[in-house]
């Protein structure tokens, strides 16, 4: 019986961030005023001040009319105009922070990537060298021994934003070099793995580094001087 396990356990800190996914309703034809659906039920209150997030821009504007439902908002500097139109998709926060300290851009990808999730199916091909460099057993005498192999696999993985599954095939080859012969081990399993993707590297070309827990199961042959023996 042949059976891997490879796990990994990994401290996971969460922030909880107010931010709330607006959009726009209108915006006055001077582009200084807009409004949106959120109003005093939501604990928007005249004059609070807040941060508005679109793609590659940010902007902070003061709640100038509230109703229950409704919220005129102003900006704050008086020589901006409104970048957003119309039915725009935008990120709020409400803070009195300047834009360059909230980072408003990064948060509001976070935000996005926790509410709606993006799916993504891919076919991997991977492959791995493996190389002994030191072996020794307990109670035995030290044997000159080297050992090597090469591993395959065919995956097929699913991602939901920072988690995915895979499930596929792998070969393994294995080679054990003893004083008196050698030993050749083969095996092939079918694996699934549960894994977590940090996010990208920024300096690295959005490089992603994952930690993975796993299993397999599958037929295992080794031979050795023209004997062969197999099993699961």
């Amino acid at each position: 019986m042949r059976f891997t396990l490879t796990c990994l356990i990994l401290c996971l800190s969460f922030q909880a961030f107010a931010y709330e996914l607006l959009v726009v309703q209108a915006v006055s034809s001077s582009k200084k005023t807009f409004v949106t659906r959120n109003g005093k039920r939501q604990g928007v209150v005249e004059n609070l001040t807040g941060t508005f997030t679109g793609n590659d821009v940010a902007l902070i504007a003061k709640a100038v009319t509230v109703t229950s439902q409704f919220t005129q908002w102003q900006l704050v500097n008086e020589n901006a105009k409104i970048p957003f139109e119309p039915g725009t998709l935008v990120t709020y926060h409400p803070a009195q922070e300047y834009i360059w300290a909230l980072n408003p851009e990064a948060a509001r990808k976070k935000f996005l990537k926790e509410l709606r999730p993006e799916i993504k199916r891919s076919w991997l091909v991977k492959t791995a060298m493996t190389k002994g460099l030191n072996e020794t057993v307990s109670g035995a005498a030290p044997q000159n021994t080297s050992r090597g192999g090469i591993a395959l696999d065919a995956l097929y993985e699913r991602q939901y934003t920072n988690f995915a599954w895979d499930a596929g095939i792998r070969y393994e080859n294995e080679v054990v070099n003893l004083s008196g012969g050698s030993l050749t081990t083969q095996r092939m399993m079918a694996v699934t793995d549960l894994l977590y993707y940090f996010d990208g590297l920024d300096a690295f070309y959005e490089a992603r580094v994952f930690v993975a827990i796993g299993m397999g199961y599958g037929q295992s042959s080794t031979e050795a001087d023209g004997i062969r023996q197999s099993g699961f």
